[in-house]
């Protein structure tokens, strides 16, 4: 009778869990190859990922009910809002208590690029503070040039697209912080030679995540937490189909 009971509350849990997921909102940015508008669906490792876990979960949710908006906005959703799920978020020293976290996704770093050309010599924090800098609004990048009290010459933008970017070609801005592979993407789309640039300083070497609201429940982020653990080797090969 025991086993019985045992057997039923088992084969019940992850319908219940499913139940839990499906009443989040997720939110994400366009920051390929992690995460990034495609020709006709949402696609990179983080969305890829995310999707083999809500079917392992048996959830109703699929990548078409991801909402792709600018990161500052997803960010406020993120801290204000209950069952709301922001990827991918960078997990730090500053943000660990702010959220509770699903991952790791993929390791990831945050540098300050410049133009080869510019030869530019960084060693220390304190030699940037003479450059103009680009970063995204409430990006890490942002976060960590604020932390080491870097708040001077500082160019803000509501997300990094063909128009800013270039702004780094023509020399506008002297560097951008943000993430080396996701810059190496957009200089590909915007037909610039990724050689041409390099990191110059690396501001952090940290790990993506899922970032979920403070109040989530625990018993649902340990699910989330077992389920990605168990699709370890389909996380290495979503990874090695984006970067090579």
């Amino acid at each position: 009778m025991i086993k019985t009971i045992f057997l039923c509350l088992l084969i019940l849990s992850v319908p219940v869990f499913s139940q839990t997921v499906d009443n989040i909102k997720i939110f994400t940015e366009n920051y390929p190859p992690y995460n990034y508008q495609g020709m006709e669906k949402l696609e990179g490792i983080a969305v890829d990922l995310l999707e083999e876990m809500l079917i392992s979960l048996k959830s109703s949710l699929t990548r078409k009910d991801i909402q792709i908006i600018n990161w500052a906005r997803g960010y406020s959703n993120l801290q204000n809002n209950a069952n709301t799920l922001l990827f991918s978020t960078t997990r730090t020293d500053e943000r660990e208590n702010l959220f509770k976290w699903v991952g790791p996704i993929t390791s990831i770093k945050i540098a300050l690029i410049s133009r080869k050309n510019r030869k530019l010599e960084i060693e220390s924090i304190e030699d940037i503070a003479n450059y103009t800098i680009g970063v995204v609004r409430s990006d890490v990048g942002e976060q960590l040039l604020q932390s080491a009290g870097i708040t001077e010459n500082i160019i803000k933008f509501s997300k990094i697209d063909n128009n800013n970017i270039k702004m780094l070609e023509v020399g506008r801005i002297d560097l951008w912080a943000y993430e080396e592979n996701v810059i190496k993407w957009i200089l590909l789309q915007n037909n610039l030679d990724p050689n041409d640039y390099e990191s110059v300083y690396v501001l952090e070497e940290a790990e993506l995540y899922y970032a979920f609201n403070i109040n989530t429940s625990d018993a649902l982020i340990s699910e989330m937490q077992r389920t990605l653990n168990e699709l370890e080797e389909k996380r290495l090969e979503i990874i090695a189909r984006y970067i090579k």
